[in-house]
């Protein structure tokens, strides 16, 4: 998957203009801010700040902790009963981690993906 982000070539991605992009990135800016010398609170302040910039349904940071198993390390406005750790393989975050890239994804409309049809969490919690 190419990754997609906003530029002002491109502002469409995350439906933004060019002005919307210029205030979300003056926020991200301001964010780094709000970073301390803790790295699982800075985690936790990043996924947090992330979501409201990017106004997001909610927002988590996945990590692959064990072989092929998916732990969320940190969730911003996560629906309830939302699991931490799962090792389904139908996870799109654990499909790309294990593909090994390590670049960023960007899913544009992923309710009209093939993901979302695909994805039991997206189906069950409607994110």
């Amino acid at each position: 998957m190419t990754p997609e982000h906003p530029t002002r070539a491109n502002p469409s991605v995350n439906g933004g203009s060019e002005a919307s992009i210029d205030r979300k990135v003056k926020r991200l800016n301001e964010l780094f801010s709000l970073l301390g010398s803790d790295p699982e609170q800075n985690i936790n302040v990043i996924v947090q700040q992330g979501a409201l910039i990017m106004e997001s349904a909610c927002a988590l940071y996945n990590r692959i902790d064990h072989p092929k198993t998916l732990a969320c390390w940190a969730g911003y406005d996560l629906p309830p009963g939302f699991p931490g750790n799962d090792s389904g393989a139908d996870h799109m975050c654990l499909q790309i981690g294990l593909q090994g890239s390590h670049q960023p994804v960007a899913i544009g409309d992923l309710d009209q993906s093939p993901i979302y049809r695909d994805h039991r969490y997206f189906r069950q919690y409607g994110i």
